[in-house]
């Protein structure tokens, strides 16, 4: 299974060759909670080992449908002029084999609406709490009850 993984992982790497990319499935080091604070808290433990700024309390947690739209956009479109440069059909598979490594209770957060406008209904449409430097950046971070991933675009203007 980990070899499958690592394809998709290359096979993203390969498909956005614009702005920085960052695709990593791992397994859980914290399972005992499924608490909403504790998870967050394991997001931005996990997103700091990749050189991250976590966002304690400011992650949205999104829909299956909602985390797949958004990681079939950021792979297929510039997130600040939105130029697509990846045809939908195959931001779209990626987007599913991504989504695919994890179980049916997966949890799927984002750090706000700057793919889908109401992802968060605190925050106005187009907002988001930047995980990076870059002056756009966006993805989906997904846990079940074995893995953790990341499928997370940085953009500059």
């Amino acid at each position: 299974m980990e070899h499958s993984v690592q394809s998709v992982i290359d096979q993203i790497l390969k498909g956005r060759n614009y702005g920085l990319t960052t695709c990593v499935v791992s397994s859980r080091k914290h399972r005992q909670s499924s608490e909403a604070v504790a998870v967050k808290a394991e997001l931005d433990e996990f997103i700091a080992q990749l050189g991250f700024n976590g966002l304690n309390d400011q992650w949205s947690e999104i829909a299956v449908t909602a985390a797949q739209f958004i990681a079939m956009e950021v792979l297929r479109r510039d997130l600040p002029i939105g130029v697509h440069f990846l045809p939908e059909q195959e931001a779209t598979r990626l987007a599913e084999r991504f989504l695919s490594f994890f179980d049916s209770d997966v949890r799927c957060f984002t750090n706000g609406n700057l793919i889908i406008g109401n992802a968060d209904a605190s925050a106005p449409p187009g907002c988001f709490s930047p995980i990076s430097a870059s002056p756009s950046d966006t993805g989906i971070i997904c846990v079940d009850n074995q893995r953790i991933g990341i499928l997370w675009v940085d953009d500059e203007d």
